[in-house]
């Protein structure tokens, strides 16, 4: 990771200190009104800065992407299959948190589901209970009147 910071970090340094040399070149001779040789309507700035801020979180992302491959270690020293992956470690740890936080929230609408389901077949068994008990009532009422 810091390999890649270093590179970075050279490009951009480099990229810098010549840019303002595009500048100085003079337009060439255009029979036309355009041409894609013409630096007239080049608008990138040629002055820029000593980039210590970006290059301070070049150098702080290396540090996390480094200490995420240590931690992600397995058994006897080897990159886990995880951590081989093209995204960050970070990245894939906040994955694999949302992905058991929706497995969560399934399990618990499934209880829901099942809590509500328990509670129909109560309201249903108490009901028929209820049906069952007028209708022995009635026909008790029925056999004392005759």
């Amino acid at each position: 990771a810091f390999e890649v910071a270093d590179k970075v970090k050279h490009f951009f340094r480099s990229y810098s200190i010549n840019r303002h040399k595009c500048t100085t070149l003079t337009p060439s001779y255009h029979a036309e009104s355009y041409s894609p040789d013409d630096n007239r309507f080049d608008l990138r700035p040629f002055l820029y800065p000593q980039w210590k801020w970006q290059f301070r979180k070049v150098d702080e992302l290396a540090a996390r992407i480094t200490e995420a491959r240590r931690v992600s270690k397995g058994p006897g020293g080897q990159l886990s299959p995880r951590s081989t992956a093209r995204e960050p470690v970070w990245l894939q740890d906040e994955l694999l948190d949302a992905q058991r936080q929706v497995q969560r929230l399934q399990e618990q609408l499934t209880a829901m589901k099942k809590q509500e389901m328990l509670r129909s077949l109560s309201a249903r068994s108490e009901e028929t209970d209820k049906e069952k008990l007028r209708s022995s009532q009635s026909g008790v009422e029925k056999d004392s009147k005759e």
